[in-house]
């Protein structure tokens, strides 16, 4: 009687779990991750946390628990590296089902669906106000929405404090917040009294006034409370706290986790509980219930939840509470104290309840599992229906006979699943491409002795076509070991296989293009080279590196003050930042460079490298070296400063030169009074002395020619020569580069056609994001050198028109082309803040020494400039007036020159400027060399505001 005894023990004991072993069965090695909102150690997080691992706990479902923690970070550059942590850490892992609780959780995998958890099943909580709308693209997906019921929390303190005139509801202006006042505004309506004080929008100060003045009448509902008016947000004690310790009213919640923080209690949302709730959610999907057949649930579990304490303090009697309600900190009952032994005595009881109805379950159980594997039966056909490839069973015991075949064959081989059962599986093998035939059946059988799966891939034909074939199968052997029937699954992968070949072919282009790309750019003769946002190089190219002395590699990820001093670390970095803060790029701007012993300037361009999100990661740069050419500007400024010495020792002679006609002046005072003496003589001498100073007037003029002749012929000499020598110079890196430019043009555009698709639609699995962005960046890069290119080419073609030292005769030129180029040079100086209006009429080419018109037009216009002060306009004309003469007009409307100056503007020496800053020679070189080419140039007289010269020259 003892062993029967124990037998039925045994079986009351492990008859619970007679069900879950087989659920647990096929829960078996689930995995499920739950993606957490906030941090461990929330109140909130860890009640739902436990739900879900009180449910979870008796089957063997591997659940990995991960936390966002977005209450201290959630910007964009988190969301990323957790999108990349999440990525590496299970890259190797397959989850069956995502549970995400909260709102942060869910919109982190509805907005980076296809970056992670493609298509895993969603069961989602803590979602306030779940709205569908709000995801126009969230599929596969269904869980419990979060809402408060405030209403009864309404009546629970009608009930409990029939006094009450007024209920002061607490709420934030979150989310969240806003749809509790819509809700407690819906509810004011149907009450009259008492009457719902809604409270939001309001800071701290303000919100503790309003508290402290609540009288007996007076009770609290809190909702949320999260953030005040001017934005400090608090967690959830912190908002409690603040409310509990600033009034005497009763105070209710509408959340567990406000509870035991000076709160009476509520009709509260149990984060524990809605733990549960999403768990058997989950349980339902893993079994393989369609997530389409659950719908969202809109309803959320709540419990009456009260504090003990508070209830003794604010005398609520315990009998008025609603029944079944949760007691907090409630002193323990001597039935509580005891409550294991008296579970013992009920469960020895309802031992001997099981021991009579034991028969009948016996009764019972054969024709519930013939229910159940029948139940079985049907949801396996579902499940292999639902399976996108053709399953299949093959009898190895009768002669390999097909016995079972899915309907997914159709789709592979255009015949249905009735032509293939009972038959051979050869009459399979007829579809397997020729070449491929003998591989298959070696596979097959070489695994003939393994437990596991066999994989392979191969080809079949189905009419004129052919098509790739994925077969993963095993062999089924009995107790005895001895083999009872191969089983497998065929997958159609055509498509995956074209994709594959053809990113393999992308890929090898895609590397041969990258190759000669980076053989160009190492080609430039300039400095190439990519920086982020820390002042570290990223990429140099290999003309920068050589210039170093140094290899590609010894750069990279080094700041730039490992290079240079820290004075030009610094402003180089400077720059950076200006580009990177401003997002624009600075253009054809000189700066510095020292390396070693030797010193120089470069030419350099930089543009931001802006992301796809808007954001700066780093600048792309060129530089040119230039100190050659800042080496000739400072020679033609060695050469000006000599010029100088030599106006200077003209002036000298010029002060001579008065003083020798002085003293031939008081001669000739002496003579005439000696004449006077003399009559006779007086004639006589008279005469000479008439001949004599016509004389020396005529010399002076000569000698004021020559002089002003000497001055241009110097001048014009030195500019000349060094102008000649800086375009000869400039030309040929001009036409290097442009060359260079034209065929990295041709390139990119090659490559741009094989793989810029590619790139945009993110196919190049091989490109990183460094990469991609520098691609992209390129074509910025080429146009703002080849705008550099046009505008050196410019200021080379003034230049050489403005030297025109090979052409001491005259020639037929183009009188527009002179003044154009003449512009060109002075580009710089009018670009800022003067406008130059040109008015050219169609005139014929002029015989003229087309180098001395430049210089004309030359002082002419710098003498404008000078004259504008902030902003003005500068308009050239030219114009016929009959058949043989054209005329120029240059006109300004700056400072101007006074009337009474206008007969001394063309003497030598006279200069309007301030001293120091004239040598008054411009415009008597100017009248010079206009009275050479048999003109005439002359001061408008009736402008009012600033000055007009107009040059009449002859056509030939």
């Amino acid at each position: 009687m003892k062993w029967l005894l124990g037998y039925i023990l045994v079986f009351v004991v492990t008859m619970p779990n007679l069900f879950a072993n087989e659920i647990s069965s096929e829960l078996s090695h689930k995995s499920v991750l739950l993606l957490n909102s906030y941090h461990k150690g929330y109140k909130w997080s860890d009640d739902i946390v436990k739900g879900v691992e009180d449910i979870f706990a008796p089957y063997n479902i591997n659940l990995s628990i991960e936390y966002m923690d977005t209450k201290n970070h959630f910007d964009d550059e988190f969301q990323q590296g957790l999108i990349d942590f999440i990525n590496i850490k299970y890259l190797k892992d397959t989850f069956d089902l995502i549970i995400t609780c909260d709102d942060n959780a869910l919109d982190f995998v509805y907005n980076n669906r296809t970056c992670i958890f493609k298509h895993t099943p969603i069961a989602f909580c803590g979602t306030n106000y779940f709205n569908k709308a709000d995801y126009d693209s969230l599929y596969n997906a269904t869980g419990i929405s979060e809402i408060a019921d405030l209403e009864r929390n309404i009546e629970l303190i009608k009930s409990l404090h029939p006094k009450c005139e007024r209920i002061f509801a607490i709420t934030d202006d979150t989310h969240t917040g806003i749809h509790l006042q819509r809700e407690l505004q819906n509810i004011r309506k149907k009450y009259s009294t008492p009457y719902i004080d809604i409270i939001h929008t309001i800071s701290e100060k303000e919100l503790k006034k309003s508290l402290q003045k609540l009288g007996e009448s007076d009770v609290v509902l809190l909702t949320f409370f999260f953030r005040d008016a001017l934005g400090k947000t608090y967690e959830y004690d912190e908002g409690t706290k603040l409310i509990t310790q600033n009034t005497n009213a009763p105070i209710y919640a509408s959340w567990d986790f406000s509870i035991e923080n000076g709160i009476i209690g509520g009709y509260v949302v149990n984060s524990y509980a809605h733990g549960m709730d999403v768990a058997n959610t989950a349980l339902q999907l893993l079994l393989g219930t369609p997530i389409d057949s659950i719908p969202v649930q809109y309803s959320t579990t709540h419990n009456y939840i009260f504090d003990y304490p508070e209830l003794i303090k604010n005398h609520i009697d315990e009998s008025k509470i609603p029944t079944n309600s949760i007691i907090l900190h409630k002193p323990i009952s001597v039935f509580q104290k005891y409550r294991k032994v008296v579970n013992f005595i009920i469960t020895v009881i309802l031992i001997l309840l099981v021991f009579i109805i034991i028969l009948t379950f016996a009764l019972n159980k054969t024709k519930r599992i013939k229910q159940e594997l029948e139940f079985k039966q049907l949801r396996l056909e579902s499940i292999i229906s639902n399976i996108p490839g053709t399953v299949y069973q093959v009898d190895v015991i009768d002669n390999d006979k097909v016995i079972y075949i899915s309907e997914n064959i159709e789709s592979l081989c255009n015949l249905k699943a009735s032509h293939f059962i009972n038959k051979n599986i050869d009459f399979y093998n007829h579809f397997i491409y020729n070449q491929d035939v003998k591989m298959v059946i070696e596979n097959r059988r070489h695994n003939i002795n393994q437990d596991d799966f066999w994989k392979i891939q191969y080809r079949i034909k189905v009419g004129n076509k052919i098509k790739w074939v994925y077969e993963a199968g095993r062999y089924i052997r009995d107790n005895s070991n001895n083999i009872l029937t191969m089983e497998g699954i065929l997958f159609d992968i055509t498509n995956e296989k074209n994709t594959e070949n053809k990113l393999i072919e992308s890929k090898e282009r895609y590397k041969s293009l990258s190759d000669e790309l980076h053989l160009i750019i190492n080609s430039i003769p300039g400095l190439v080279f990519y920086k982020d946002t820390k002042n570290h190089f990223k990429y140099v190219n290999k003309f920068m590196a050589d210039s170093a002395g140094l290899e590609r590699s010894q750069m990279i990820n080094r700041n730039v003050s490992d290079f240079y001093n820290q004075e030009l670390a610094d402003l180089y970095f400077k720059d950076d930042l200006e580009v990177m803060k401003q997002k624009t790029a600075k253009l054809n701007y000189e700066e510095p460079w020292s390396w070693k012993e030797q010193k120089g300037w470069f030419l350099t361009s930089k543009i931001p490298h802006i992301d796809h999100k808007g954001n700066v990661q780093g600048i792309i740069g060129v530089a040119i070296d230039i100190s050659h050419q800042k080496k000739v500007e400072h020679q033609l400024s060695d050469k000006n400063s000599e010029l100088l010495e030599a106006k200077s020792e003209l002036l000298k002679h010029q002060t001579n030169l008065e003083s020798l006609v002085n003293q031939r002046t008081k001669k000739v005072k002496e003579l005439n009074e000696l004449l006077i003496e003399s009559n006779a003589e007086l004639n006589a001498t008279n005469d000479d002395l008439l001949i004599k100073t016509d004389e020396l007037e005529h010399t002076i003029d000569t000698l004021k020619q020559t002089q002003k002749q000497l001055v241009q012929s110097e001048k014009m000499a030195s500019i000349g020569i060094l102008t000649a020598g800086i375009a000869h110079e400039i030309n040929n890196p001009i036409n290097f580069i442009n060359s260079g430019l034209t065929g990295l043009e041709i390139y990119l555009n090659e490559i741009t056609k094989t793989i810029g698709g590619n790139i945009k639609n993110n196919v190049c699995n091989s490109c990183n994001k460094d990469t991609i962005e520098i691609f992209e960046t390129i074509p910025e890069l080429i146009q703002s050198m080849r705008n550099g290119v046009s505008r050196t080419t410019e200021i080379v073609r003034g230049l050489r028109t403005f030297s025109r030292l090979d052409s001491e005769k005259k020639v037929e030129a183009d009188l527009h082309e002179i003044i154009k180029s003449t512009l060109v040079i002075l580009n710089n100086k009018t670009k800022n803040n003067i406008e130059v209006i040109e008015k050219y009429e169609e005139v014929p080419s002029i015989n003229c020494f087309a180098g001395k018109l430049g210089q004309v037009f030359l002082n002419l216009l710098i003498n404008a400039i000078e004259a504008i002060k902030e902003k003005g306009t500068i308009t050239i004309r030219t114009y016929l007036e009959g058949e043989n003469d054209v005329y120029i007009s240059i006109k300004d409307n700056g400072t101007g020159i006074d009337k009474p100056l206008h007969s001394k503007v063309f003497d030598p020496f006279f200069t309007t400027k301030d001293v120091g800053k004239g040598t008054g020679l411009g415009l008597a070189i100017v009248h010079g060399i206009i009275e050479e080419h048999n003109g005439t140039i002359n001061l408008n007289p009736t402008l009012k505001n600033g000055t007009e010269f107009i040059i009449k020259l002859p056509l030939k």
